[in-house]
């Protein structure tokens, strides 16, 4: 697995990882982890939202 760092999009410093959550049942199975990320300088909180790469919406269609 490869960890990127982020950011904050609003003062540059680093964010801090808060926590992973299993999200299939909230999403319809669309996404299946949510990364909460906070920043540490200005209490900025992004929320990362990994797809379910079998969930219909993120297959490729035949046909097309």
């Amino acid at each position: 697995m490869i960890v990127r760092i982020m950011n904050c999009w609003h003062c540059q410093t680093k964010l801090r990882w808060v926590g992973d959550h299993d999200v299939d049942d909230i999403t319809d199975n669309k996404y299946s982890i949510l990364s909460c990320l906070e920043c540490p300088e200005c209490k900025s909180w992004v929320e990362v939202y990994y797809p379910n790469l079998e969930h219909e919406d993120y297959k490729e269609k035949e046909n097309e």
